[in-house]
């Protein structure tokens, strides 16, 4: 059973290119990790989007503990703003972190 088709998987894997560019070799030997974290970061921001669960990924704002009240930023897209909000992501970001931090300086 599939639970995405391939022309998705395809367009997220093709977006990832967008986003990490095509040099692998900037990438040291983490290129192929990195690549399928923030494919697997997509994909699961897609399943939810499915699911119609639309707060899996906002920023709250706002929280309440005795009377329980909760609110979220109003961005819709921030799923895909937002890499950290899954676990996928963070491991993308981490690898990005090693490879570009910015400038050293000594």
């Amino acid at each position: 059973m599939r639970i995405f088709p391939n022309d998705l998987i395809d367009a997220v894997i093709v977006d990832s290119i967008i986003d990490m560019g095509d040099d692998k070799s900037r990438w040291g030997e983490h290129y192929d990790a990195a690549q399928a974290a923030l494919v697997a970061h997509y994909l699961i921001v897609e399943a939810s989007q499915r699911a119609g669960d639309s707060t899996t990924f906002k920023d709250t704002t706002s929280a309440s503990a005795g009377g329980v009240s909760v609110s979220y930023s109003q961005s819709g897209s921030a799923a895909v703003e937002s890499v950290s909000a899954t676990s996928y992501g963070q491991r993308y970001l981490k690898i990005r972190t090693m490879y570009f931090s910015g400038p050293v300086v000594f």
